[in-house]
């Protein structure tokens, strides 16, 4: 069965990034507004010694109203290093962002995001591309806006259910995540993102740390590019950490 790579399962057990700014992990409350677009291209490489992978993903969101926003995700992915390679498009999502509240006394705001997973085929889900059934998850983010920059938090949580027979067992996925993000100029943001994530099935727990450090240039009010790197550590295996270098591309109209 294929190894899963870091940036693979934060992708599956966290709310995907519509909306948010990349290369963030941890989402904001912003929403597109009424029938504005928004595309997101992004490069990621990965090495957990002795794979990598290499990962080409997209994601597009559509502003319904002032507060919800509409999303779909889609990823190819190629990995080396680890036997055979493999290369094919990981599951797709489908979501939606709803800002539910908004507190301007306290510069506050909250969302809700649910990610419907879509499923792999049998063969796929025996190589480990992902859950053979349909997969969610739901998504409490707090964006609040500091004199510095913003203050983002995420709490999610998560359902992976594969097939019958697969060998692998249904497991439930939380998590926690925060994101200062510190606005240096009118053109260039640094940012950093610190989560943990917990993986409980019948195989029990397995837990994830990660920090990440962005640097995001607005060349327009309309688009942006971003540079990410990712440190992940499973808290069951200290020696094993995985390194992540995501660069992306946003475009709104």
């Amino acid at each position: 069965m294929r190894k899963f790579s870091f940036l693979w399962s934060v992708m599956l057990a966290l709310p995907l990034q519509a909306g948010a700014m990349q290369p963030l992990i941890t989402d904001d409350t912003a929403t597109q507004g009424p029938w504005r677009h928004q595309l997101e291209l992004s490069l990621a490489h990965e090495r957990q010694h002795p794979g990598r992978m290499r990962e080409l993903g997209m994601t597009y969101t559509f502003g319904l109203s002032e507060r919800v926003d509409v999303f779909a995700t889609a990823a190819h992915q190629r990995t080396t290093g680890t036997g055979q390679p493999l290369q094919g498009w990981t599951p797709g999502s489908l979501g939606a962002k709803w800002r539910l509240l908004e507190i301007e006394s306290a510069r506050t705001s909250f969302a809700l995001k649910p990610v419907i997973r879509l499923p792999v085929s049998t063969g796929r889900e025996q190589q480990g591309w992902g859950p053979g059934r349909v997969s969610g998850n739901l998504a409490l983010i707090v964006s609040r806006e500091m004199a510095w920059g913003d203050l983002h938090f995420n709490l999610a949580c998560g359902l992976d259910r594969f097939r019958p027979g697969s060998g692998q067992p249904d497991a439930t996925v939380r998590s926690l995540s925060v994101a200062p993000v510190w606005t240096l100029s009118e053109r260039w943001i640094v940012a950093a993102d610190l989560g943990l994530e917990q993986v409980r099935s019948a195989e029990g727990p397995k837990r994830t740390r990660w920090m990440e450090w962005a640097l995001i240039h607005q060349h327009s009010p309309e688009s942006e590019w971003a540079l990410g790197w990712i440190r992940s550590t499973p808290l069951e295996r200290p020696g094993v950490t995985a390194r992540t270098l995501n660069a992306g591309w946003t475009l709104r109209f």
